[in-house]
Parts: C-alpha cells; sequence; structure tokens
C-alpha cells in the first residue's frame, strides 16, 4: 500500500467518526431542547392555572370584605340613628 492510499483511509475513518460523532452530539441536543421545551410549557401550564385559582380566591375574598363593610356601615348608620 501507498502513503496516499494510507493517508486517504485514515482520513476517511476520521471523518466518518466526526459525522458519527455530530449525529449522536445533534440527537442528544434534539432530544435535550424538546425536554426542556416540554417542561416549561408544563410549567406555564401549572403557573396558569394557579394564577386562575388564586384570581378566583382573590374576587372572593374582595366579595367578602364589601359585604363586612355594608354590615359595618349598617351598624354604624343605626348607632347613630339611635343617639
Amino acid at each position: 500500500m501507498s502513503k496516499d492510499t494510507e493517508q486517504v483511509n485514515t482520513m476517511n475513518g476520521t471523518g466518518k467518526l466526526l459525522w458519527w460523532l455530530m449525529g449522536i452530539l445533534a440527537t442528544l441536543l434534539t432530544g435535550s431542547a424538546s425536554a426542556w421545551l416540554s417542561s416549561m410549557h408544563t410549567l406555564t401550564r401549572v403557573h396558569g392555572e394557579k394564577i386562575a385559582v388564586l384570581e378566583v380566591q382573590l374576587d372572593m375574598q374582595r366579595q367578602q370584605l364589601e359585604r363586612i363593610d355594608r354590615k359595618l356601615d349598617r351598624l354604624l348608620d343605626t348607632e347613630k340613628g339611635n343617639r
């Protein structure tokens, strides 16, 4: 075998190895990016649900405070009328 043929065979093997490694790296990157995006979507959905629940609870608390405020106003009006 000549020196040129050996050099071509060595470079051809190295090239295949590099393509193989790049394929594995691309697969790993794609898989990890997909997993990350999926987890971010899940977190966004979960946080959205929590925010919706908190908004409902906040609205219920406001309504309860308004009822208490109206009752206190009625009691004060009644107390003023008795004096």
